[in-house]
């Protein structure tokens, strides 16, 4: 059972501003928002690429080496959410 006079004012704080977040984005972005809310509440980090094509098999190395290039981190093939986007030219 849920016994709320368990926890601290501040880690109440924490749950309610959850809570409205989820609430936001629930609201204003739909099933989108409740993926959003699920990744940024993991403590898995994950990057997202958007590609045009029908694979993304082909870009897996310019990705990783874009990263490490550009941003100077090492992200592990299992963390990137790959999204097929045509609209993408």
């Amino acid at each position: 059972m849920f016994n709320i006079s368990s926890y601290t004012k501040s880690e109440l704080v924490t749950i309610l501003r959850g809570l409205k977040l989820y609430r936001t984005l629930d609201k204003q972005v739909g099933k989108r928002g409740r993926e959003l809310f699920a990744r940024s509440r993991s403590p898995h980090e994950s990057y997202r690429v958007e590609y045009v094509g029908e694979s993304h098999a082909d870009l897996e190395p310019l990705v990783l080496s874009t990263y490490q290039s550009r941003f100077d981190i090492q992200v592990p093939r299992e963390q990137i959410i790959w999204k097929r986007n045509d609209a993408l030219k």
